[in-house]
């Protein structure tokens, strides 16, 4: 979120939580909100109740914008 590619290192370790998944995705800035909005979307249509998607942000600013559009 806001973070150049050649900026990041990915650091990646098996999950023993077979309900766990780590996932990166590539975006433009400009489609971030649109793209984490699409995101869930779809994860809501895979994952029916009671499943929960969390998503992180590193801008508490931010997080607190996500649930507008989501």
């Amino acid at each position: 979120m806001g973070v150049d590619g050649s900026d990041v290192v990915k650091l990646r370790d098996m999950t023993t939580r077979p309900n766990i998944a780590y996932n990166i995705f590539e975006y433009e800035r400009e489609e971030e909100v649109e793209e984490v909005r699409r995101l869930v979307e779809e994860k809501k249509e895979q994952y029916s109740l009671p499943g929960q998607i969390i998503v992180y942000c590193v801008k508490i600013k931010k997080a607190k914008r996500l649930p507008e559009v989501l």
